[in-house]
C-alpha cells in the first residue's frame, strides 16, 4: 500500500482549483492538488487544532 505524507507547513498555494500541498508519496516528493477547499476550510481547520491543543 502507498504510504503519503503531508507536510502542513508548506502548503504551496491555495487558488480556485483548490489547494496545492506537498507530500511525499513512497519517498518522493510530489504535489498534491486538493480540490474544493476554500480559505475558510484552512481558519476552520486552524481553530479546531488550536482549541484541540
Amino acid at each position: 500500500m502507498p504510504r503519503l505524507t503531508v507536510d502542513y507547513g508548506h502548503l504551496l498555494a491555495l487558488t480556485e482549483a483548490g489547494l496545492t500541498a506537498a507530500v511525499t508519496q513512497d519517498g518522493q516528493p510530489v504535489d498534491l492538488l486538493i480540490r474544493g477547499v476554500t480559505l475558510d476550510d484552512i481558519a476552520d481547520f486552524a481553530a479546531a487544532e488550536h482549541m484541540r491543543a
